[in-house]
């Protein structure tokens, strides 16, 4: 889940319990206590936005953005997953091109951290304060600040922003650059209503594109926030919730499509033997630094290791040759304990880790990830699932498959032990009386615990 574009850019399983949106209602009541007293004319109303956030199926808290006269933003961000959730309360003013010019936030992220940030803009000095850090700089007017941690409505101010900006582009504060670019357009319905919808991608806040879809207007700088999806979590304008299923199946097209763009172009598939030449290796079982040494590679596996540069025979004459002089050779590295996404897959191969221990995930999500890196259409590790088992209660976690009763715990582990899981894993809020037999289960089918 991404709490907003913040530069605190993160995902973690959610859930529960909705909190109202209190203190903002006020701002269009005008209260008149007193009958012998003449009311005084009404402020110019504000207007409210709400979106609904939703986790597994769960109305799971809201966003309500109060927009006040002058381009100032009143906004609170509340949501609750596994008895956790953050808190966020802010003010923010823009300028005509609609980039931040004060901003402030309150209230506590999801893991009860104070945030107490402030960012103002007067003349060409930017300055700017968290509980992260502080800092000013002399800065264009033209660059747009990163909050360390927000509402999703900076997302939609951001994005108007990069709409407006020439190529889609801005210098971010402290750094960086951020760039958008459209991806696709759909439908969303309520009832007889139908009305068009914009993906776009946002990228500069961390190692992956951020989505959001906004409303399709003449002006796509001026268009409004529809909502952000993610498998097992939506945050979609209030009424219009249904959609998100189907938003999330054409965004997920659309990153596929980018991923597969970057495998095309990053992927290089070896016609046969692959030699390293001249390099160090690692004697696990001797617990030994080797080599120098030739290591054939074919099919994926170590073939043979000979001495430094030895001669090719005739037979690997086809053979692709890898100068690792004055390097060691490494095996994949193995991540044994992730919650890995689309982006996590190519994000591990980077850094040399093409195993994962996956130890809790949406079910749909991980089982699509694992088919499409197994088919060779995404690039990614090889991921060993662990089947997630949750008892329901108020503080669940809303990952894998929540169950009520022993019996259903058992079926859970049915379906994992049908599917090809080899190990389960049992969360907070299974009952203790619970773990004992549901282990004897599960190891009847060869399942570890």
């Amino acid at each position: 889940m991404h709490s907003g574009f913040g530069r605190r850019h993160f995902w973690s399983s959610l859930l529960c319990l909705t909190l109202g949106f209190t203190g903002m209602a006020s701002a269009n009541t005008n209260t008149n206590t007193n009958p012998g007293t003449k009311a005084k004319a009404a402020a110019p109303a504000a207007h409210a936005t709400t979106h609904t956030i939703t986790i597994s199926g769960v109305v799971s808290g809201k966003q309500t953005v109060m927009r006040l006269p002058g381009n100032n933003f009143k906004t609170e961000f509340t949501y609750r997953d596994n008895g956790r959730g953050p808190d966020i309360f802010e003010d923010i003013t823009i300028d005509a091109k609609g980039l931040v010019t004060d901003f402030k936030a309150t209230g506590k992220s999801t893991f009860g951290a104070p945030i107490e940030e402030t960012f103002s803009r007067v003349g060409g000095l930017a300055k700017w304060k968290s509980k992260a850090d502080a800092g000013e700089i002399n800065s264009t007017a033209s660059a747009v600040y990163v909050p360390v941690e927000s509402t999703l409505e900076v997302s939609a101010i951001i994005t108007r922003a990069l709409l407006r900006s020439p190529g889609n582009k801005l210098d971010a504060l402290p750094s960086g650059q951020l760039a958008a670019q459209k991806l696709v357009d759909a439908t969303v319905t309520k009832g007889a209503l139908k009305k068009p919808v914009t993906l776009y991608a946002v990228t500069g806040f961390g190692f992956e594109p951020s989505y959001v879809w906004m409303w399709k207007t003449a002006d796509p700088s001026t268009a409004g926030m529809f909502g952000v999806v993610s498998p097992g979590f939506s945050i979609i304008e209030a009424g219009w919730e249904a959609n998100a299923d189907a938003l999330l199946k054409a965004q997920i097209a659309a990153d596929d499509k980018a991923l597969r763009d970057l495998g095309t172009k990053l992927v290089k598939k070896p016609a046969g033997v692959t030699v390293f030449k001249n390099v160090r290796w690692f004697d696990s079982e001797a617990a030994q630094m080797r080599g120098p040494s030739d290591v054939y590679v074919n099919r994926g596996v170590i073939a043979a290791v000979y001495p430094a540069n030895s001669p090719l025979h005739a037979l690997d004459a086809e053979a692709t040759v890898i100068d690792g002089s004055g390097r060691t050779l490494l095996p994949g590295l193995w991540d044994m304990h992730g919650h890995i996404g689309r982006w996590d897959a190519i994000l591990h191969m980077a850094g040399g880790v093409t195993g994962v221990r996956d130890m809790g995930n949406i079910n749909d999500a991980i089982n699509d990830l694992k088919t499409k890196v197994d088919a060779g259409m995404l690039i990614g590790p090889r991921i060993v699932p662990t089947g997630f088992i949750e008892g329901d209660s108020p503080f669940a976690a809303k990952l894998g498959i929540v169950v009520k009763d022993l019996d259903g715990a058992k079926r859970a582990v049915d379906w994992y032990s049908q599917n090809g899981y080899r190990q389960i894993k049992l969360y907070n809020s299974m009952r203790p009386d619970w773990i004992a037999p549901l282990t004897a289960y599960a190891r009847e089918r060869g399942i570890r615990v």
